[in-house]
Formats: structure tokens, sequence, C-alpha cells
């Protein structure tokens, strides 16, 4: 056998896959957009299901619709942080779906319909409690807000609660600054107590008894009525009542 004496002569075998022409390459990033899409269409109808006209006939929303009722999906969930509970979310899908509703007879200068579907979201978000000052309460009494409220306190760590000394001192040291002033505490305890005389029988008194006052020892009032305040007493005729 003849050996070549020029061995620069001899090309290297190619391994590996042929490379894809541009037009492969094309099919397939078109292929892959075609199956994203397609498994977004699939959670989207999985979530949002399907809208039914006026003689009961079921279709599938739009891809707008769908990216509408993701906006509106995105503002109203941020109402919880993010996180919601199974039922919260069930109240906030069909909010969303009737915001749908809303836009559209406001784009077709329906005001009967628009006046229909606005009544119907009132009566939701009042039912499943997703009005704002409603949700501010939900999230108060969240278990997962009260252990980070907890942990940003100090009261909880490494997962624990600390023991009771510590604990003690923790809320001995916390003290909020309340939006409520010492006359409005006043006045309040004034009105308990001859409340409580009026139903005995008794004289009202003129002045605040000491047994009845507040201390504020930690400075957690405010010193004077605030603009609100003063406005709110002098609307229902209240007077912060003389101390004994």
């Amino acid at each position: 056998m003849k050996v070549p004496t020029n061995l620069d002569s001899i090309e290297p075998k190619k391994r590996g896959r042929p490379q894809k022409s541009e037009q492969e390459k094309k099919a397939d990033n078109e292929k892959r957009e075609l199956e994203k899409q397609q498994a977004w269409r699939e959670s989207m109808r999985k979530k949002w299901g399907s809208r039914f006209d006026a003689d009961g006939n079921a279709r599938d929303y739009t891809d707008a619709e769908y990216r509408e009722l993701e906006s509106y999906y995105d503002i109203q969930s941020a109402e919880y942080n993010h996180a919601i509970t199974a039922r919260q979310e069930g109240g906030v899908i069909e909010v969303c779906e009737l915001r749908l509703e809303l836009k559209r007879c406001i784009a077709a200068n329906d005001s009967a319909g628009a006046k229909r579907y606005s009544d119907m979201i009132n009566s939701v978000m009042s039912r499943e409690a997703m009005k704002a000052g409603d949700v501010k309460s939900l999230e108060s009494t969240r278990i997962d807000m009260l252990i980070m409220n907890l942990e940003k306190k100090g009261a909880i760590k490494n997962h624990k609660i600390v023991g009771r000394d510590e604990l003690i001192d923790i809320l001995a040291e916390d003290h909020p600054k309340y939006h409520t002033s010492t006359d409005v505490v006043d006045a309040i305890m004034m009105a308990f107590l001859n409340t409580i005389r009026k139903n005995n029988g008794e004289s009202e008194l003129a002045s605040l008894p000491l047994s009845a006052q507040v201390e504020d020892v930690f400075d957690e009032l405010l010193s004077q009525p605030s603009q609100a305040e003063r406005k709110a007493m002098a609307e229902i005729g209240v007077v912060p009542p003389l101390r004994d």
C-alpha cells in the first residue's frame, strides 16, 4: 500500500451534525414560536374558560381579550400582593371578566349595559370583600403577613417565636405613633362613662375623673387634635372634656 507523502493534503473528517441552512433555522424558530403561542393559549383557556353569548353558545376568548383579562388580573391581584387564596382568585377572575364586558358596553355606547355590569362588579367586590379597605383588613389578618410582621419586630427567629422574657422586652419597646389625639381619647372615655351613668339613672359628669384619664406614658398619641379630628368633633358637637 502506498502511503501519501504530503499529509497536509489529507482533509480531516467533519464531525457532528451538518449546519442548518438559514431557511431551516427560520422554520425551527417559527415552530418554537407556534408551540409557545399554543401553550400560552392553552394556559389562558384553562384560567379564563369560555365566553358565552346571549344564546348560550360558548367560544374561546381571542388573544387580544386574553391580554386584556391578564392586564385586569395583574391590577386587581396586586391588592393582595399577588398572594391570594383560591376563593379570592375566583372573585378576582369574575371581576376581570365583568370588566371586559363593561368595556364592550362602553365601546358600543350601551349605557344600560355598562350600568348593569358596573353594578355587578360592585356586587362581587362587596360580596368577596375585595374593596380597598376590605383588602387591607384581610391582609392584616393573613397568617403569612402576621409572620412577616413578627419577624420584622424580631419576635420570630429561626422560624420560632423567641422566649417569653425576650418577647416581653420586644413588646415593651414597641411604641407605635397613633393618628389619634389625647383630646379625642378623652372625649371617647367621657362618652363611655356618661352613657354608663345615664343607663344607671345617674347624672352626667362635667369633667373627666382621674380614674378614666389615659396617661400617654410613651408619647403614642398626638398632643394636639388634627384638622380632621377638629372638623369631625365640630360636626357632631363634641367638645374635649376638662380633666379633674
